[in-house]
């Protein structure tokens, strides 16, 4: 990879992991101070920040054209000078994508629930307060005690993605002081 190129890869992942990281402390402060709105707006800005640091380092599994095809060539140059596995939390967008597809996901869920329109969005609270429920469809649920961002029956943990979004940004700074 072309060096300068390299290196402004490297500074937007920088950026990416301290936005991402920024957001982690928001949330963990709304968390203690009952916000539930700049909670989920933190942890929407954490999720779309470790997004685009996915997008950086992933290939689109749904895309295979031309371009992805270039970019081949950027992703292995990245993941070895930071030695990425795959295994990373934020190696998946999915969590994002359940924020940015809302409605699609709303609709889905609403037309799957014949028995029972029950719904209830936006939870936020311990182990203790989802109960299983087959008349109860829960969409968003962010649960305390775990630190687990839940989305219909998909978990997704918010500790891991902070540790390893840590992991990352001292490679980045590493690999940055090391090439200057």
């Amino acid at each position: 990879m072309d060096p300068v190129l390299q290196i402004l890869f490297l500074e937007e992942l920088r950026k990416q992991c301290i936005f991402t990281l920024f957001s982690y402390g928001e949330l963990t402060a709304k968390v203690y101070e009952n916000d539930h709105i700049r909670l989920w707006l933190s942890l929407q800005s954490m999720l779309i920040a470790s997004a685009n640091i996915s997008k950086i380092l992933f290939a689109d599994k749904n895309k295979i054209n031309k371009e992805e095809l270039h970019r081949r060539e950027r992703r292995e140059s990245l993941y070895q000078i930071l030695e990425i596995s795959g295994n990373e939390q934020f190696a998946s967008r999915s969590a994002r994508n359940d924020f940015e597809h809302f409605d699609e996901r709303l609709e889905d869920l609403y037309r799957e629930s014949t028995t029972s329109h029950s719904l209830i969005d936006g939870a936020i609270g311990g182990d203790n307060l989802i109960k299983e429920n087959k008349d109860v469809h829960y969409l968003r649920f962010f649960n305390t005690d775990r630190f687990v961002f839940r989305f219909r029956d998909k978990e997704y943990e918010i500790e891991k993605l902070k540790t390893d979004i840590i992991e990352l940004l001292n490679k980045v700074n590493y690999v940055l002081k090391k090439d200057n």
